[in-house]
């Protein structure tokens, strides 16, 4: 493809506008609360201990050798959030200093993942360019990716899945691209990518295998086993570095290199069960396809796509089984209450790349697949995808109703609890209390009625005084409209 391709800039700046009009603001979960707490320590005091007062502040915690607090996330995201921790920081000083934890979530949560996921959208579509496929094969496929799968509902929270996506679709493209121009600079990119990934989730770590195995199928054309093996260890060179600098991370921490603070989940490990499987394929309440429509279609798109490659099917098949595969195992396989099944969201920008192949020979059914995600998606962009599972109170419905009952899992009952708060009279949603402010549980009370869970709805509730709430909505729309010019301008550049 050519060195400039203006579509690809309109289809990053295009989405972008998209995630940033419906971010949240706020953060979901224990998880995401963890990664900021990390964050934090590094910027304001040069450490990785949590503050707390006799007990963790947050789930995700765990005491390290020295009896502080630590996080159990990878320490890539926490470095890699810092800018925009910062930005946080920076919109704090137009409120009162009771607000500061509230900002600085919000500039994490609100700018991130969004970044994150128009990145990746844009690197999908430039591989699959540089598959062969046509200019609007391409765009469709980013779009569908973008627009039609649990990807946009991802880019509500400061998760580290979209992260790892993006790490792992770069390493694939540096595989790919060192395929087409044998440049060791392509392996170092890819290495160097796989590498931050598993300083992201060090779960991933079950995948290296399976892209050794597709670099040196790529790279012993001709049995030259010696070039096999100088080339995989050109790329396992970063990968090796980044197991260093973790085991440092474990030892600093937790006084053990092998320690990563999940010792106490290693009980939930195991073979895979059926029941799970089924739950992470096919059930209401975290099945990759119900949630992702156009992955049905890029299955269909798999026969084609293997014929003219067979590569990169064997990596995309892999791949996927064997994240399918290893979460299965793990007693905490549903991801908890995000929507749909969070720990396979790495593996969605993969699959989709055959979902060209359904547009050239089954367009319809392909059409069909990313007009219903699209529909899919959006009561998990108005409604907090929490307040189903908190209605529930303490039984566990994805190991339960949601496996088999339709009316309770998110996939419809949000579409009733969005109708529901369309059409209610009361007063919608109270000011920001004024402790604790920087918390993700307030936002995830179900009985305060959230009318719609963007940032543009809670911001002139939140009860901050002067004009901050009008200039922070006049400053983020001003920016969006500004994405927006450019996404068109940029379609405008390819059609002349």
């Amino acid at each position: 493809m050519p060195k400039y391709d203006s579509l690809a800039l309109a289809i990053f700046f295009l989405l972008l506008a998209v995630y940033l009009f419906t971010a949240s603001g706020h953060a979901y979960a224990a998880d995401e609360e963890t990664i900021v707490y990390v964050t934090a320590g590094i910027l304001r005091r040069n450490d990785f201990a949590v503050p707390s007062s006799g007990e963790a502040p947050t789930l995700g915690m765990m005491r390290g050798s020295d009896g502080r607090f630590y996080s159990q996330t990878g320490l890539a995201s926490s470095l890699i959030i810092a800018p925009f921790f910062g930005i946080g920081e920076a919109l704090s000083k137009f409120s009162l200093a009771r607000f500061n934890g509230f900002w600085t979530r919000f500039g994490v949560v609100t700018f991130f993942n969004p970044l994150v996921t128009a990145l990746t959208a844009t690197l999908l579509y430039c591989l699959i360019v540089g598959l062969g496929y046509a200019r609007r094969i391409a765009i469709l496929t980013t779009l569908a990716f973008g627009l039609a799968t649990i990807a946009w509902w991802f880019t509500k929270t400061a998760f580290t899945e979209p992260l790892a996506a993006l790490l792992l679709l770069i390493s694939f493209a540096g595989l790919f691209r060192f395929d087409k121009t044998r440049s060791g600079t392509w392996l170092l990119v890819s290495g160097f990518a796989f590498g931050l990934a598993l300083m992201t989730r060090f779960q991933l770590l079950v995948a290296a295998p399976l892209f050794a195995m597709y670099l040196l199928w790529a790279a012993v054309r001709k049995r030259d086993v010696l070039r096999g093996l100088r080339v995989l260890l050109m790329w396992s060179a970063p990968i090796l570095a980044a197991l260093l600098v973790i085991g440092w991370y474990n030892w600093t921490r937790f006084g053990s290199p092998l320690e990563s603070g999940y010792s106490p989940y290693a009980r939930l490990l195991g073979m895979p069960r059926v029941e799970w499987v089924y739950g992470l394929l096919f059930s209401p309440g975290k099945s990759l396809f119900w949630y992702s429509p156009p992955l049905c279609a890029a299955v269909l798109g798999l026969w084609w796509f293997g014929k003219k490659f067979p590569r990169e099917t064997f990596l995309i098949g892999a791949f996927v089984l064997s994240q399918i595969l290893f979460y299965s195992g793990y007693g905490f396989w549903h991801g908890d209450s995000g929507w749909g099944p969070r720990f396979l969201l790495p593996v969605i920008p993969f699959l989709l790349l055959p979902f060209g192949e359904t547009l050239l020979h089954a367009r319809w059914f392909a059409y069909f697949t990313f007009a219903l995600g699209i529909v899919v998606q959006i009561p998990s962009l108005l409604v907090n995808t929490n307040t189903v599972v908190l209605l529930a109170g303490i039984e566990k419905p994805w190991d339960t109703r949601w496996m088999t009952d339709w009316a309770t899992a998110p996939i419809l009952a949000n579409w009733n609890l969005l109708w529901t708060r369309l059409t209610m009279s009361s007063p919608v949603i109270p000011p920001l209390p004024p402790l604790p402010n920087d918390r993700f549980i307030w936002f995830n009370d179900p009985y305060v009625l959230h009318r719609a869970d963007v940032w543009w709805w809670y911001l002139p509730n939140t009860g901050m005084e002067g004009n901050a709430p009008l200039f922070m909505l006049g400053l983020l729309t001003t920016g969006i409209l500004v994405l927006l010019f450019f996404a068109v301008r940029g379609t405008l550049r390819h059609e002349t």
